[in-house]
């Protein structure tokens, strides 16, 4: 408080000797200095945490970007393995179906041919 500095240097002045009272006026007058630069210096301090703490805010977002991006990754990755499950099943049901039809059309083959031929002997023997 410069009221209180200016009432203290006057009270000095009185009581002490001129040169211990210029002495003890330039301690005044220094801590004030050293005052007024702690000051500042907690304002810059003050400032710097500030922008300290904006960066590491937006640090953080970013991160947390990173991280839901990765899990829809992981997601899509187990849908993907999900969907090629689903169409390796389907593709070997559709395998068994095409065997089993196969399969089917060429007993029908041989019968077809075995009962023409059959029919082709009965009808050269006249048994038809």
């Amino acid at each position: 408080d410069p009221a209180a500095g200016r009432a203290l240097a006057l009270k000095i002045t009185e009581v002490c000797r001129p040169a211990e009272a210029r002495r003890v006026l330039k301690d005044v007058a220094d801590r004030q200095g050293d005052i007024v630069t702690i000051e500042r210096m907690v304002g810059e301090l003050t400032k710097l945490h500030i922008d300290i703490s904006e960066i590491v805010n937006r640090q953080q977002r970013k991160l947390d970007t990173i991280v839901v991006s990765v899990e829809r990754v992981e997601t899509s990755r187990t849908l993907g393995r999900l969907s090629e499950k689903g169409a390796q099943r389907t593709g070997q049901i559709g395998r068994r179906r095409r065997t089993w039809w196969i399969i089917l059309v060429a007993i029908a083959l041989v019968i077809a041919i075995a009962l023409s031929t059959t029919l082709g002997v009965l009808k050269s023997q006249g048994r038809l």
